[in-house]
């Protein structure tokens, strides 16, 4: 009786398994199975190329829970990221749910012809045409999204950073107000020093020079000062007086540039194609 009960489990959990990996979920028995294989065969080759879902469930009724609020429920269960599509038999209703990122390139314009392919099928109880169709256009919608962002990426130019006074970066202004500055720190200590050795100081010679230590003093605190005012205000530093030389490239001209990544929420659309016919409000 155990063996039984667990393979019954292990059975309803490869079930499970394979059901959310189906891309149309016929419950309500809507579709031919040789249409449902076809248009299967078209999602995956988007999903292949874009990374994105689209799943088409049915069901008899969505209970006393409103179908908006039913496909909204699906799309987070399933984690779909793209584009849930949510077709309820006794409501008569298409809802869609669209993924945040996704929505870039499939807007609420792409959203409403989506709808508007099922419902002129479905209204002439053509059924697998109305569901060929709506998938026939996201499948060129994202594919053409895809090539275009591709077309883009292999054709911006590479931003290269050159030097110039404006950016920070290397410029003969540049060299020249560090050398100025670095010749009169230099200056100032080496007349302390000069002080000192005149006055009969260690390392003093006789003709009043710095002398070894003093000219060794001298150098390490040039050098520390110039290397400091040149990072300080024309090296890399952010704060730097005339800004940093580090750039980016940003492809601004691109808003749709991350549409590919994963959805982590969603926009509805529903009622679009209400009718004021006898058909309950539904969409056909």
């Amino acid at each position: 009786m155990e063996f039984k009960r667990n393979l019954v489990s292990i059975l309803l959990i490869i079930f499970s398994v394979f059901s959310l990996k189906a891309e149309v979920k016929d419950g309500a028995n809507f579709f031919s199975q040789s249409v449902i294989a076809d248009v299967n065969r078209k999602i995956e080759d988007v999903r292949n190329r874009t990374k994105k879902d689209l799943v088409v469930e049915t069901v008899e009724t969505t209970g006393t829970t409103s179908p908006k609020d039913y496909s909204l429920e699906r799309a987070k269960a399933l984690k779909v990221n793209g584009v849930y599509v949510l077709i309820t038999r006794k409501e008569k209703k298409i809802e869609l749910q669209v993924g945040n990122k996704t929505h870039k390139v499939f807007g609420n314009n792409e959203t409403s012809s989506f709808k508007e392919k099922i419902t002129q099928g479905f209204k002439k109880q053509d059924f697998d045409g109305g569901l060929t169709q709506a998938v026939d256009f996201y499948s060129d919608t994202l594919l053409a999204a895809e090539t275009n962002y591709s077309k883009k990426v292999s054709q911006s130019p590479v931003s290269v950073s050159k030097p110039s006074f404006e950016n920070g970066g290397f410029s003969w202004m540049g060299i020249i107000i560090t050398g100025l500055i670095i010749f009169v720190v230099f200056r100032i200590i080496s007349s302390l020093f000069r002080g000192g050795a005149s006055a009969g100081g260690y390392g003093a010679n006789n003709s009043g020079g710095m002398g070894f230590m003093g000219s060794l003093m001298t150098g390490i605190f040039g050098a520390i000062a110039g290397n400091w005012i040149y990072d300080r205000f024309f090296g890399n530093d952010s704060s730097g007086l005339f800004g940093s030389d580090s750039s980016s490239y940003h492809d601004s001209g691109n808003s749709g540039s991350d549409w590919s990544s994963s959805d982590d929420g969603y926009y509805s659309d529903s009622g679009s194609f209400d009718s004021s016919d006898d058909s309950g409000g539904g969409d056909w």
